[in-house]
């Protein structure tokens, strides 16, 4: 006589159990990398450095004559350049005669459609009384070659005067990590903190 044995092929409750115990640990291992606070950080710190660049960018291009050409390839006598930072926006336009032009600009969301990139709040000092001013939503910082640099806030702080400001800090945040530009006009050092 023969005996006939069936084999049950597939796999039990049990291990079925333990295969998902194992990915939804691996899951939440996984995500503790995604999640990594330092990243916030470096972030945070981007967007800060996008700043500082540009701000530093438009004043040595202006100092040194650096100017850039237009759709024929004809390089344009720039006059001055402007760094506009508003809370959705950081553009440098650049003025020559009667017309303008924007050389460099990134919106919000400002990197890679990722909106927890933030500039949240403007803040600094003026020159006279060195009184302090905060929640302003909008900068102009001016370079000229022969000039001072200027500084135009919306809404107006100090003095209705672009010379009336001494400092200006913007800060930028990424989930909960925060950094700060800040720009001296008198000195016209360009200081960052994260």
């Amino acid at each position: 006589m023969h005996s006939f044995r069936f084999w049950n092929s597939g796999f039990t409750l049990f291990e079925m159990m333990i295969v998902i115990a194992i990915i939804g640990i691996m899951y939440t291992f996984t995500l503790g990398f995604t999640e990594n606070p330092s990243i916030y950080r470096e972030k945070s710190i981007r967007l800060q450095s996008y700043i500082e660049d540009e701000l530093k960018w438009a004043r040595t291009s202006t100092m040194i004559g650096k100017w850039p050409k237009d759709a024929s390839n004809n390089i344009l006598l720039v006059q001055r350049r402007d760094v506009l930072i508003s809370t959705g926006n950081v553009q440098t336009i650049y003025s020559w005669a009667t017309n303008t032009g924007t050389e460099r600009q990134i919106k919000s969301p400002f990197f890679d459609g990722d909106a927890k990139y933030k500039l949240n709040k403007f803040y600094g000092t003026c020159v006279l009384g060195n009184t302090t001013f905060s929640w302003v939503t909008q900068a102009k910082i001016t370079y000229e070659q022969t000039k001072d640099i200027q500084i135009i806030t919306v809404p107006t702080v100090c003095i209705a005067s672009a010379d009336s400001i001494r400092k200006i800090t913007f800060e930028s945040q990424y989930q909960n990590y925060t950094g700060s530009v800040t720009l001296d006009r008198i000195s016209g050092i360009i200081s960052t903190d994260n």
